[in-house]
Formats: C-alpha cells, structure tokens, sequence
C-alpha cells in the first residue's frame, strides 16, 4: 500500500509519514502472491495495468501513513482562501470538519498557522471523539506512527476499525484497516476480505483489486471469481 501516492507537498517534509494531501478514494493494500500457470489471470492483469501487488489508480490510492483533510474532491480546497484562525473559530465552536482543517493546518504549518503537532494532533482527536470519519482516520494514523503523540498500536486499531465502519461509508478507511489487517497477521484474510468488499461496494478500485488478490490466494475454486473481480478493477 504504502509506497505510491498523490501527495500535496512542498517538498520540505523529509518524515513520509508526516506528509499530507487530499484524495478522493482508497489506500492502496499490500496482498499475497500465489503462482497461477492460468495464461487468462495475467491478461486480466496486465490489461488492467495492475501489477502483482498493489493496485496504482491515480484517482484512488492514498498512503497508509498519510494524514488527510477530506475524502471528497468536492470539498478539497473548501478552505483554501481561509486563514487558519476563522478555522479555529470554527473548530472551537464544535465543528468536527473544521477540528480536521485546524489540525491540518498546524501539522503542515499553513494559512497563518505555526507547526504544533502536539495541538493538531488534539484537533484530530476531539475530531474523532464526534465520530468525524477523518478525525478517527486521522486520529488512528498518528496513533499508529507517533506523530504529535505516543504510539499505540491498538488505540490505532481501534480508531481505523470506528473510521472504517460501513455505516461511515468511508471505502479508503475500509481498505486501510483492512491492510492493516494483513499486516497484523497475514492469515487473516476472511477479516480483511470483508472490509475490501465492502470498500468494493463503494466504487473503490483499490478494494475490487485487493479482494481479487485474496480471492486468487484461495485457491482454484475461487479463480473465477478472482479473473471478474480484476477485470472491474481494471475499468
């Protein structure tokens, strides 16, 4: 998942995982490898531009480690003319997309904003404390990767799971814990199956591929499945 990625950057972050950008879909996921002497399986593959491994739509991929400030190209640049402390306001008012904006910004250090990861880190978790999909997506990632606070493996597994919920809709939090699934155990491909087909269902591509990979890694009996499932992603 975690090497390709649309990033807004201006090149000074050295620290991949204190990066961020906007994107309309979902993380990319790491999957297993089985041989298949089935000449059909690498057509799909290679008509669908795939690869082996991960799947590289530039409309639909985000970086495991990457904080984000929306899901939704629609309301990429909402605040793009906004100075950080009408952000603020906003946030301190109870508004949970706004705690995500703050939080972004004093990560990043932008729109009037002064680098403070500590304080952005709090945006994000009173963010997810509202149930905010990306304030628990956000909140989740920093857990994980130490940034503006301590490591916790599982308060960062616990969060993704909330962000990943079918009710949130959310396919790219579907698809990231789903991976982090994988990575917690590689066997533990029926529980990550079930959240790439539920990110499937919400046009994800990323989610179609992956469930194709784990589909492939079953066996003969679920080929079939595995050759139309690569195709769509392929679409």
């Amino acid at each position: 998942d975690s090497s390709i990625k649309i990033v807004e950057s201006d090149g000074e972050d050295e620290d991949k995982n204190e990066e961020f950008h906007s994107s309309s879909s979902s993380l990319i996921i790491v999957t297993t490898d089985t041989s298949d002497s089935d000449e059909n399986y690498e057509d799909a593959k290679s008509e669908s531009g795939l690869g082996t491994s991960t799947h590289s739509d530039e409309s639909d991929r985000i970086d495991r480690n990457e904080i984000i400030d929306t899901f939704d190209h629609s309301q990429r640049f909402a605040f793009v003319d906004t100075q950080f402390q009408n952000v603020l306001n906003q946030a301190k008012k109870g508004d949970a997309y706004s705690m995500v904006q703050a939080g972004r910004f004093l990560q990043k250090g932008e729109y009037g904003a002064k680098v403070d990861k500590k304080a952005s880190f709090e945006m994000y978790e009173k963010a997810a404390k509202k149930g905010h999909v990306i304030g628990l997506y956000n909140y989740a990632t920093c857990k994980m990767n130490g940034i503006g606070t301590d490591v916790d493996v599982d308060e960062a597994y616990d969060a993704m799971e909330k962000a990943a919920d079918e009710k949130k809709k959310s396919p790219q939090a579907m698809n990231t814990y789903g991976e982090w699934l994988l990575k917690k155990d590689p066997k533990n491909k029926k529980a990550a199956l079930k959240y790439f087909l539920n990110a499937m269902k919400y046009g994800s591509s990323s989610g179609t591929f992956n469930a194709a990979k784990i589909y492939e890694s079953l066996g003969a009996d679920k080929r079939e499945e595995a050759l139309r499932l690569y195709q769509d992603a392929g679409e």
